[in-house]
Order: C-alpha cells, then structure tokens, then sequence
C-alpha cells in the first residue's frame, strides 16, 4: 500500500511538550500530522504480521538541512500505528528513510505486509550474510521487499 501526506511530520524534538502538571503530551503539530496520516492513508490496514516500510520525505530547499533524518523516524511510524495502517511499529523489520528538496512538503509512504516477510531476512549458512528469499541477493542490494507484486 502506498499514499502521500501533504505535510512534514514532526521532529522527535517537537513531538512531546511537557504538561503543567508533570509528565507530557502529544504536541498539536505533533497530532495534526497524525490525523493526517489517517485522512490520506484511508484508514486501510496493512495485511500480515510483518512490515517492510519505505518513508521518503520531500522537504523545501530552505528547511532541508534543518531537518535530522534521524530525529523524524518516531514520529513518522507511530503515526502509522495511530492511524491503524500498521499493528505496531515493532513488527516493522525493514525500515527506509530518504528526504529529498522539494518545492512542496510531502511525506510518501510505502508499505509492505506480509506473514513471511522475516522469512525474507534469515542469514545463510554459508556467509552468514542476510539474504533476500525471493531474488537471493543481500539485503542491502535488494529491493523486491518493496514490490508490491512480489
């Protein structure tokens, strides 16, 4: 499954704030990502147990270095577990994320369920190296994980 979200997702720095009374919150920007997330999404559910997800953000040439790749991850896969796309985020064995320049902010969303997706990823006898069941190159060379066909 596949759909774009025509926003940037929070960072994990502006994901929290904290609350008067101790502990912390959601931030607006935060849930406005979110129910995002639900909108475009469809509310339609990944099929399987297991998931191979694929996030490419486009950000502004203004704001592309301001932004940690890293520090985006969170926000972007618990907005699929909230938005119920996926059953939770530590069933997601394959993870990619990219930003790229773009004139308009956008996150696109690959996603690919399966019930023997782990079976995909299982290190051979010989080499001890992590191969692809379907193609049988290693993982970091392989992309049929994310064909939706394979």
């Amino acid at each position: 499954m596949s759909f774009t979200v025509p926003l940037l997702p929070p960072s994990v720095n502006h994901y929290y704030r904290p609350s008067r009374r101790g502990g912390y919150y959601i931030s607006p920007e935060a849930q406005a990502f979110i129910d995002a997330v639900c909108i475009f999404s469809g509310r339609q559910a990944c099929e399987g147990k297991f998931y191979a997800v694929q996030i490419s953000v486009g950000i502004p040439q203004a704001e592309f270095l301001r932004l940690d790749i890293d520090n985006l991850g969170k926000s972007l896969l618990d907005s699929l577990r909230k938005a119920a796309v996926i059953k939770d985020d530590r069933y997601v064995v394959d993870l990619h994320l990219t930003k790229y320049v773009s004139p308009d902010p956008c996150t696109k969303y690959l996603i690919v369920g399966s019930t023997e997706l782990i079976k995909a990823a299982e290190p051979t006898a010989k080499d001890s190296a992590w191969v692809c069941r379907y193609c049988g190159k290693k993982l970091r060379d392989c992309v049929c994980v994310f064909d939706e066909t394979a």
